[in-house]
């Protein structure tokens, strides 16, 4: 178990060593200049440190969040940040809010450029082209709006709620 987790470290750090920014921008598509210094500082780290999480910004992803990770195809990313609130809240009654957006606005270049690295080493080890590298990542338009459609969804029946538990405790108080 060991040996497996420490080989597939190693061709991580291997795949990082090896990236090549040309690939990484062909993958993420438009604006990906502004990923430039989230994949140079996580290379360093992987390549000089072995890993570790890096910290940077990304104001689309604050504001967005899981929209802009399916705008992004980032499909497993943006599917759990639909699902995870909503059980959370469900099972437990709370919500991570604010503190959990900013947290997803710290990793997100990091998780793109990640995910770049990890399909372009796939893409080349077998032989594939740039072409491949582009239609395998760059963005869903489509996926972006409809992610935008819930988020608006999601933020309505949050402002309904918030009313309606507003209105129940006005009422509850002329009662008394």
């Amino acid at each position: 178990m060991n040996q497996t987790r420490t080989l597939r470290k190693e061709a991580l750090i291997a795949s990082w060593a090896n990236s090549d920014w040309d690939d990484v921008a062909r993958f993420i598509g438009p604006n990906a200049h502004r990923f430039a210094s989230a994949w140079g500082k996580a290379r360093d780290k992987m390549v000089k440190a072995g890993g570790g999480l890096v910290l940077t910004w990304c104001w689309p992803a604050l504001f967005f969040g899981f929209a802009w990770f399916l705008y992004r195809k980032q499909w497993a990313v943006g599917a759990v940040l639909i699902i995870l609130p909503l059980v959370v809240g469900y099972f437990f009654s709370v919500s991570a809010g604010g503190g959990a957006a900013i947290f997803i606005a710290m990793i997100a270049k990091s998780t793109i450029a990640q995910d770049a690295v990890t399909k372009i080493a796939k893409i080349r080890a077998a032989g594939g082209s740039d072409a491949e590298i582009a239609a395998a990542g760059g963005v869903s338009v489509i996926a972006g709006v409809l992610g935008g459609i819930v988020l608006v969804a999601e933020l309505a029946l949050a402002f309904v709620g918030a009313v309606m538990d507003q209105q129940a405790h006005l009422a509850s108080l002329s009662n008394v």
